[in-house]
């Protein structure tokens, strides 16, 4: 045997041909033991690894499940992933709450179901639950300590933990089985938790035959059945759920140990494909029998297999009627849904095109015709027949009618949905069978019947397949009515990270902001349902209703209409006021004048607020109590002007405190500013403004003025407008007047450099007071905390203390300093959230965003954006946010959840939401009406370039249904988007490309956009490249490719768009990169090659090509280097040395190339491919013997990335940690960024380079925690390795995921977990930990101090700082 390889003679590569022996010979005298080692000149490769972390997880949804699975009185609804099951719970208005969200099962789920006690219809619309009056929710923990719960009245009581009346039943790609079911914890740290057992599934002998393919669930949850693909299925028995319940409630908690629902199981062979599973409803009163139908694939021809047997019987009594099963006749060859009838033992067979009726006794005779067949109802609005049946769900009913009727909903892929009725007349025939109206999405698996309650409509629900799912009321004889949206984005085929300009000027252009942030766009959908959308991280705040107003709203205020008719809104302009009246159920909002309310809306308001029935409003002149008979229209006004004097006297702040009616003013006479106090007091109907002692001079005119109640002290804040960096507090006795406490130079608080510019005043802009729920219980602490929003952009945190505390008396506070948070850079409002004292709004510049303190010690205080979204406008882009209050809760619609809604001004509109409190990815799509294929953000034009496609069938000859590949023509397109308004500004399609023949084509697919600018002689040159192709299909062999370069710009208000030059190529153009100032590098085929556009002679020069061995797929440049991605040889590094194309390197294994990253300032590349690879491939500094490039860490993820960007998106509230042991990246405009990458499934994953100690440091603690099963419960391969990570490419990658998960757990987990001994064999020795506990511990103290110093007498300290840092959100 010989074969041609390529080896080294005389300093060169030249190929021979040699044979087997020949090589084998060589090797031996090579062997490893004398083989010398190639020096380095160039030095080693380094020490790095890898970080990474899920930022975004994908959307997709498999199975929507409604299951009751915390609490008979929830309703929740289950969103299950290929790695997640995610509770959200369906409240009275249609709305789901995210509710709790399980990640860490290890590996991926194959199919999920529910048993237990069935599912019945709500007796009540309220909170959409089966509700039980002054029911609470039973609660647990699974530590066996006593759970407490409160009362209606808010007493503490106790009630033992109950089981659910429903448990999730999971199958992993693992193997296992799991069981699952959630609770609550109240008290101090209350959260959602879930509580699972699990166990192995039988192996199987080949991945066909592996077990969990389908799950199946009786009826009455008797038995459980689980099928692989092929060839085998379990039948398991399940206990009732009251055994299931005493097994695991124990002494008032849960004890893991007696979690079983498995009493029996038995395994069973068959013949054949399973294609579908389910278990029948017995013939009333049969209810002992169990039925199970399996429907088979063999030899080409689909049977039916049906299993019986008693259930107070074991297994083993299971019978299969029939060894050969029942044979289908070809018009059910396919099935695509089974789907089991509740009055009879019947089901249905749903083809593409038939709906047919079997009933089960038929079977058990050999009658293999059914007794109804049907075709599929049609859609009068879309003709187009071909549509797939994917889903089909059960309504929930009354049992009255549901022991008469069978309704069923059937889905198909396009949207439509089938009704489809049958009863007990004649249960073997379709009564009702009509077209319940198409959904606005497309629809896989995830569909299903959501309970509103009795004498409601039915809701219905799908996830969304390619398209965004959504909510939909169904009513007779009306399309379905949209409710809400389920967010998905999938699949990404492109992204981009784009630096948005929101101006045209130069300076908006050029300006380098610390707080500027990258905004994502993603090419998602397909089809009509194809978008670019933009991927936002926080809070959602659902807008219910908007009015148009006039702009300049510089505050705003709610008050309840007494009246039980709505909401008043108060509104301070610049100059004047203006009351707005909105009905309960906000379908109107009327303006209300001053003669019709009698308030002073003539002035500006500086103040308001309402105590009782009284409503209190400071203006600029005077302060006013109106007293509420029934509405503000008919109360009395009563002008108080005593304490204010002459007229030229002016109140330029105010501050009013409800609590005691005290009303704080600032007064401006002859250039002087004066804080005086005032009381309201309400005798005998007659009321009065008293004043409290005398006026204090202010030093200038304030600039901000609060009054609070500091647990019984009340504390006046003023903020000095002149006098730099300057708080005075004041505290208020209501029978002396105020008294200077203390005086705040900003000034001379340690802040660090980066927090305040040079040239920043640090003037007190806003001042609000919140509790701190996390503070640390000691005598002079007052739990609460000042939040002082500077104009600077800073935010300053203080800690009150309370320093002379005596029962009954006032007591002095203090402030001490805590730190400093930037915001922004404009002017920060900081509005207290009436809804949360631990929480408040803040507003700077473009970012509205929340601050709540928590009661987690790892994160005591979360920031997150809020982010406005309209179910009306998908592409709905907020503007600044000018003014924010919460709405007051209403009295008499104490259940429909307004305590939640928020009142804010955008503009010039009025914008009433309510706000989820649940952090998460908010989406906002622009429609493109076609596939988008990808994005380019242009700077020069400043609008987003999407190349979308649109795949067109050619005529086919009649009668022939049947299309090849190559009877379709992909017609693509550029459309210019606005990124924010989301308008479509230019549309223009590509022109045809002609084949060889001379026969006009399909234009082809577009592999890529990009903004390329040309210097020639100071002159610049903007064009926007556009590389395609066309690939071989089964009727034609042909392949060809082009560059485009096109010039567009703006003029008189348009886009004027010209194509200026096309380069030709006989292969496909996947990838293009500039080189140099005005020249090309493009992949074509397997060629890299250069070629310069001559701008003089406006064309370009010849080719340089150089060959690879296989197609080039990405490339990129960083001078003198090229790279390029191949898809089967992995990287590929050349060089241009001014003529030709010069290999330098490539990958040392042979990679299916995807994309890739070259960063700035390393030699290193990260490399993706097919098989889920990040490999980083560092490059020596210059050519050396060895022409293979080194591995220096390899990172296996859940899937492929198929797009690597930098991209600086943090929120300037969590900076970038500078560690000495992480690599920084800086772009192109000297920013510091981050890596992201994303799937095809929607996934962002975020990755951070390590130097060595930090890899060391963080692989260590995740060897620890893959074998906990607190952290990793599903996953313990970390004990086949030693804790002591390895230095191996394959184990430099730290999964960052599981850190998130201990530093949730909080440091008690990390201490436990490094303090346990270890366990040894029976000779005493342990291969994969430590000898003992201390040695751990001793080797975890040096890891720390190698990255961190001043943490040697608390190392696990240190290490919680570390993940903090590492760990911290960059969206």
């Amino acid at each position: 045997m010989s074969f041609e390889t390529r080896v080294l003679v005389d300093g060169a590569w030249v190929t021979r041909t040699v044979d087997l022996q020949t090589v084998l010979d060589l090797d031996r005298e090579a062997s490893p033991r004398t083989r010398p080692k190639l020096p380095l000149p160039n030095g080693d490769p380094p020490n790095m690894g890898i970080l990474t972390k899920t930022l975004v997880r994908s959307p997709v949804v498999l199975w929507i499940i409604p299951a009751r699975i915390r609490h008979e009185d929830k309703n929740d609804v289950l969103f299950i992933g290929e790695k997640f099951v995610q509770i959200r719970e369906l409240h009275f208005d249609g709305h789901l709450r995210d509710i709790a969200i399980k990640t860490d099962f290890g590996s991926s789920i194959r199919h999920a179901q529910v048993f237990g006690t069935p599912r019945k219809p709500a007796t009540r619309g309220l909170d959409a639950i089966i509700k039980k009056e002054n029911s609470v929710p039973h609660l647990g923990n699974i530590n066996g300590s006593q759970p407490w719960i409160r009362d209606q009245q808010g007493k503490a009581g106790f009630e033992p933990c109950t089981v659910p009346p429903q448990i999730l039943v999971l199958t992993l790609e693992s193997a296992n089985i799991v069981f699952l079911f959630a609770y609550h914890t109240i008290g101090p740290n209350s959260r959602v938790e879930f509580f699972t057992c699990q166990r192995s599934l039988p192996e199987g002998r080949s991945f066909l035959e592996k077990l969990g393919h389908i799950i199946a669930i009786d009826p009455k949850s008797r038995a459980l059945a689980i099928a692989a693909c092929e060839n085998t299925f379990t039948l398991y028995s399940l206990q009732p759920m009251a055994e299931i319940r005493s097994g695991i409630e124990r002494d008032g908690a849960f004890d893991a140990r007696g979690f079983n629902p498995i009493r029996e199981e038995r395994h069973f062979l068959v013949d054949g494909i399973i294609l579908k599973m389910e278990f029948l409803y017995p013939t009333p009163g049969d209810e002992q029998h169990v039925i199970l139908l399996l429907v088979i694939s063999r030899d080409q021809r689909t049977r039916l297999l049906v299993y019986e047997w008693d259930a107070s019987h074991p297994l083993h009594t299971a019978k299969c009627h029939g060894n050969h099963g029942l044979r289908l006749s070809d018009r059910d060859r396919m099935p695509l849904l089974l789907i089991p009838l509740t009055i009879s033992s019947a089901f249905l067979l749903v083809s593409e095109r038939t709906i047919a009726v079997y009933k089960l006794e038929d079977v058990l005779e050999g009658e293999s015709k059914p007794r109804f067949r049907g075709e599929f109802p049609k859609d009068p609005k879309d003709p187009v027949t071909g549509r797939l049946p994917t889903a089909w769900a059960r309504p929930v009913r009354t049992e009255k009618y549901a022991s008469k009727h069978d309704d069923i909903f059937i889905s198909r892929e396009d949207g439509l949905v089938l009704f489809a009725e049958i009863n007990s007349d004649d249960p073997f025939h379709l009564h009702a069978s009509m077209c319940a109206g198409p959904l606005g999405c497309n629809i896989d698996t995830a569909f299903a019947s959501l309970d509103l309650g009795m004498n409601r409509d039915d809701l219905l629900i799908a996830g969304g397949d390619m398209s965004v799912g959504g909510l939909y009321l169904v009513r007779p004889r009306q399309d379905p009515e949209f409710v809400e949206s389920v967010a998905n984005w999938t699949p990404i085929a492109d992204f981009v990270a784009a630096d948005v300009r929101t101006g045209n000027s130069k300076r908006e252009i050029t300006h380098k902001s610390t707080s500027r942030r990258d905004r994502i766009f993603a090419c998602t959908g397909r089809g009509a349902h194809g978008c670019v959308t933009e991927l936002q991280f926080g809070m959602e705040a659902r807008i219910g209703t908007y009015s148009e107003y006039l702009p300049g709203i510089n505050q705003i205020w709610s008050f309840s209409d007494l009246a039980g008719s709505g909401t008043y809104f108060l509104f301070s302009f610049p100059l004047r006021s203006s009351l707005l009246h909105m009905s309960a159920d906000w379908s109107d909002i009327q303006e209300v004048d001053e003669d019709t309310s009698g308030m002073q809306l003539e002035c500006r308001t500086l103040a308001a607020g309402a105590f009782g029935d009284y409503i209190v409003q400071i203006t600029e002149r005077s302060v006013f109590v109106y007293q509420q008979q029934c509405s503000i229209a008919s109360a009395t006004a009563l002008c108080l002007t005593r304490h204010v004097g002459s007229l030229e006297e002016k109140v330029v702040g105010a501050a009013f405190e409800e609590a005691t009616h005290s009303v704080i003013t600032a007064v401006e006479r002859d250039g002087e500013y004066q804080l005086h106090t005032a009381r309201i007091i309400v005798v005998g109907g007659n009321t009065t403004l008293e004043r409290i002692g005398e006026g204090i001079i202010l030093p200038s005119v304030p600039s901000c003025l609060t009054i609070s109640n500091i647990r019984g002290t009340l504390c006046v804040f003023v903020g000095a407008r002149e006098r730099r960096s300057s708080l005075q507090v004041f505290r208020l006795d209501l029978n002396l007047g105020l008294k200077h406490i203390l005086d705040q130079d900003f000034s001379a608080l340690p802040i660090t450099a980066n927090s305040i510019l040079a040239d920043e005043f640090p003037i007190c802009h806003s001042v609000a007071v919140v509790e701190d729920i996390n503070h640390q219980p000691v005598p002079q602490a007052s739990g609460l905390v000042l939040l002082c929003g500077l104009r600077g952009g800073l935010l300053v945190i203080f800690d009150i203390t309370l320093d002379h505390f005596v029962r009954d008396l006032y007591s002095d506070v203090s402030i001490k300093p805590r730190g400093e948070i930037r915001i922004g850079e404009t002017s920060v409002t900081v509005v207290s959230d009436i809804a949360k004292p631990s929480s408040a709004f803040i507003i700077c510049g473009p970012d509205l965003c929340r601050l709540e303190f928590n009661e987690s010690k790892s994160t005591p205080i979360s920031i997150s954006n809020v982010w406005f979204t309209d179910r009306n406008e998908p592409c709905y882009k907020q503007s600044p946010i000018t003014a924010i209050t919460r709405m007051h809760q209403q009295p008499h619609i104490d259940d429909a959840g307004h305590d939640r809604s928020v009142v804010c001004v955008s503009g010039n509109k009025l914008i009433i939401s309510k706000l989820d409190e649940t952090l998460g990815t908010i989406t906002r799509h622009i429609s493109v009406g076609d596939t988008p294929r990808r994005l380019l953000y242009s700077k020069f034009l400043n609008l987003l370039v999407v190349a979308v496609s649109e795949t067109k069938s050619r005529p086919t000859a009649k009668g022939n249904s049947y299309r090849p590949e190559g009877s379709h023509e992909i017609m693509s397109s550029l459309k210019f988007i606005h990124p924010d308004s989301g308008q479509i500004l230019l549309h223009k399609p590509l022109q045809n490309t002609v084949s060889e023949g001379g026969e006009r084509g399909s234009s082809g697919r577009i592999f890529g956009i990009m903004d390329w600018e040309v210097i020639h002689q100071d002159k610049t040159y903007h064009y926007i490249l556009v590389n395609t192709g066309t690939l071989t299909t089964q009727t034609s062999s042909r392949e060809s490719g082009n560059i485009s370069l096109l010039t567009v710009k703006h003029k008189n208000g348009e886009l004027e768009y010209r194509q200026r030059h096309v380069i030709n190529r006989d292969k496909p153009v996947f990838s293009v990169a500039a080189y140099g100032s005005c020249s090309l590098v493009y992949g074509s085929g397997t060629k890299v090659c250069y070629q310069k556009l001559l701008v003089e002679e406006k064309r370009f020069g010849p080719p340089v090509e150089h060959n690879l061995r296989s197609s080039v797929v990405h490339i990129s440049v960083k001078e003198p280097f090229i790279y390029a991605s191949t898809a089967s040889d992995s990287l590929s590094i050349l060089s241009w040395d001014g003529t030709n194309l010069v290999p330098q390197f490539s990958d040392e294994v042979a990679r299916s190339g995807l994309h890739h990253l070259t960063l700035p300032t390393e030699n290193v590349t990260l490399a993706t491919d097919k098989e889920g690879t990040v490999t980083g491939i560092w490059q020596p500094p210059s050519r050396r013997h060895e022409a293979a490039a080194v591995s220096i860490f390899e990172a296996e993820m859940p899937g492929s990335i198929i797009r690597l960007k930098l991209a600086s998106v943090r929120p300037p509230w969590w900076p970038r940690v500078e560690y000495p042991a992480i690599y920084t990246t800086a772009g192109e405009s000297g920013r510091k960024m981050d890596i992201i990458g994303t799937t095809i499934d929607g996934s962002l994953i975020h990755f951070t380079l390590l130097h060595s100690a930090a890899w060391r440091l963080l692989r260590f603690i995740q060897n620890l925690c893959m074998r906990n099963t607190n952290i990793c419960p599903f996953d313990n391969d970390g004990v086949r390795s030693h804790i002591e990570p390895q230095q191996h490419k394959r184990f430099m990658h730290v999964d960052g995921d599981v850190l998130t998960r201990l530093f949730e757990a909080g440091r008690e987990e990390l201490d436990r977990m490094l303090m346990t001994e270890p366990e040894t064999n029976l000779d005493g020795v342990n291969f994969t930990d430590f000898d003992s506990a201390a040695a751990r511990f001793d080797r975890f103290r040096e890891l720390v101090a190698m990255v961190l110093s001043g943490f040697e007498r608390d190392p696990v300290g240190g290490a919680m700082e570390c993940l903090k840092d590492f760990l911290q959100p960059i969206l």
